[in-house]
């Protein structure tokens, strides 16, 4: 064999070589295997096996040529490296039966009643009894010294609670008489409980200071009206020298 023929078969050697590794790619590439999760020894078995048949044929000085069929035959046999055992599921899953929660029901409380408040009882020998604010103030059936000293007294000479005319009331300025008219208001409701159990209620419509003891009397006015009269100021010690005093008018 000449050198030429060598060469030039040394190069259709290396050309059915390439191919075939670029086959070798191509299936590797289209056909991934996965490595498993242990390594494993390598087996020549287990490698895919390519055949490379490169046919000639004698020339006419008895050299051998390629021929026109196709150059190189490649044949690959793959196989498996890593086989893969599948073990199927059950093909039927328990289901568990569940009971759908119950929406808690609701029940509506009842609505309080609005709180009421008592109405006070007049205590034996008490002409009546004021409810100022929330605070009881019991009135005897006079205005003497005695009578002041212990509880605020009604002028008999002046109307009755829910009768026509000005009904007066007398009283000292501390906290077990009179001291709750610091805190009223016009427009604040003053009951007038009888013994009887009526009740007149009447509405603040105006609050005054009288300067001195002789600027006291009774008004000529029409209607229902309650008087309410004490020492002034309030916190004063000794005699005090003025007066407050509150007038009202029955609403019912």
């Amino acid at each position: 064999m000449t050198k030429k023929q060598k060469t030039l078969l040394i190069t259709l050697t290396v050309i059915a070589l390439l191919l075939a590794a670029g086959l070798m790619v191509m299936y590797m590439h289209t056909n991934p295997i996965d490595a498993p999760d242990n390594p494993v020894t390598a087996d020549s078995s287990a490698v895919p096996v390519v055949e490379v048949t490169i046919p000639f044929q004698p020339s006419m000085e008895g050299t051998p040529v390629p021929t026109d069929a196709p150059i190189v035959e490649v044949t690959i046999i793959p196989v498996d490296p890593y086989p893969i055992t599948v073990t199927a599921a059950p093909s039927t899953v328990p289901v568990v039966a569940t009971t759908p929660t119950p929406e808690p029901a609701y029940v509506r409380m009842p609505t309080a009643a609005p709180a009421v408040t008592p109405v006070p009882t007049v205590p034996k020998g008490m002409a009546f009894t004021l409810s100022i604010l929330g605070k009881t103030v019991n009135v005897a059936s006079n205005v003497d010294a005695d009578t002041l000293e212990k509880t605020p007294g009604w002028l008999p000479t002046s109307a009755m609670p829910g009768k026509e005319g000005v009904c007066i009331v007398y009283g000292h300025r501390n906290r077990n008489h009179l001291l709750i008219l610091k805190e009223i208001e016009i427009g604040d409701e003053i009951d007038v409980v009888m013994p009887d159990g009526k009740v007149y209620t009447y509405i603040v419509e105006k609050t005054e200071i009288l300067e001195t003891d002789e600027a006291m009397h009774i008004p000529t006015i029409e209607g229902k009206h309650l008087i309410l009269m004490t020492c002034y100021p309030f916190y004063y010690t000794g005699h005090a020298p003025k007066k407050y005093v509150i007038t009202a008018t029955i609403c019912k």
